[in-house]
This record gives C-alpha cells, sequence and structure tokens, in this order.
C-alpha cells in the first residue's frame, strides 16, 4: 500500500479571523475577538501603584485624597509629595525622606515615622491618631497644635517646628 503524504495545514488560532485564503469571494472579514477589557484603575492610586511596580521615583507624587492602607515606603523618596486630604492607615515611612511634603489636612491612623525626614513638611490641619515621629527629622515643619496629644516624638529633633493651633481635632472623626 502506498501512502498518502499528509497535506500541509495552517496552524490554528483561536480569535484569530481566517486567513484571506479561506474566505469565500464577497465574504466579509469578521472581527478578531479581543478578551474582554477590565475597566483600568484611575486615580492617586493607580499611579502610585503603577511607580511601584515599575521602581518608578516617588519623588513629588501627587497622593492628593488618596485611600492608602497597609502601605510600606521605609527608605523611599517622597520629597516633596503632595497627600493632601488623604486618608493614611497603618503606613509605615521609616527612614524616608519627606523633605517638603504636604499633608494638610490629610488624616494619619497608626502611622510611622520613625527615623524619617519630614524638614519643611505641612502637617496643618491633619488627624494624627497613634501616628509615631520617633527619631525623625522635623524643623521647619508645621505641626497642628491640637491633634498633637496622640502623636508620639521621642527622641525626634523639632527645632524650628511650628506649631499651630488647627480648627479640626482627633474628636470629629
Amino acid at each position: 500500500m502506498a501512502r498518502r503524504r499528509p497535506e500541509a495545514r495552517t496552524p490554528e488560532v483561536r480569535g484569530a479571523a481566517p486567513a484571506p485564503t479561506d474566505r469565500l469571494p464577497g465574504e466579509a472579514v469578521p472581527p478578531p475577538i479581543e478578551a474582554p477589557r477590565r475597566s483600568a484603575p484611575h486615580g492617586p492610586e493607580a499611579e502610585l501603584a503603577d511607580r511601584l511596580r515599575t521602581n518608578a521615583s516617588l519623588e513629588g507624587i501627587d497622593l492628593r485624597e488618596a485611600r492608602l492602607v497597609d502601605l510600606v515606603f521605609d527608605g523611599k523618596n517622597l520629597a516633596r509629595a503632595k497627600f493632601s486630604e488623604a486618608e493614611l492607615v497603618r503606613c509605615s515611612f521609616v527612614g524616608c525622606s519627606l523633605v517638603g511634603a504636604v499633608f494638610f489636612g490629610a488624616t494619619l491612623k497608626e502611622v510611622s515615622f520613625a527615623r524619617a525626614d519630614l524638614e519643611g513638611a505641612d502637617l496643618d490641619y491633619t488627624s494624627l491618631v497613634d501616628v509615631g515621629f520617633q527619631g525623625a527629622r522635623l524643623r521647619g515643619a508645621s505641626l497642628p497644635g491640637r491633634s498633637l496629644g496622640r502623636a508620639r516624638f521621642e527622641e525626634s529633633v523639632r527645632t524650628g517646628a511650628l506649631v499651630r493651633l488647627s480648627a479640626r481635632r482627633n474628636d470629629e472623626e
């Protein structure tokens, strides 16, 4: 018996439009099938996730009105970062550079700034609940006067820090 030689076949690609030679004359080419797209995350949280994923600089990042929970920024450079009106819960900034960072009107709960450099940082009108500044450098930083009762400052350098009385209090949560 003679063996027949197998016919050459084009490999099948799922979801692709048929090859032009497989169509009948005048037959329309069907659109390619695409995977369903998820809505892309947006806002400051998406920018942060993108920068962390690509190990890009966090200097000057805009996280205004973001909700940041259980994040560790230890040792990162967040100079001139904007956290105005943001909510930070159980975040760690141990040993970070936060020179000139703005936390105006932010809510900070269980946040650690141990050994961080907060020179010139703006923490006016912030709500501080169980926030630690142990060993932090606070030269020229502005701090909320009424919210300091729940902050810990052991061994921090506070030379030139401005303490202002804020209208907002921790009791207004």
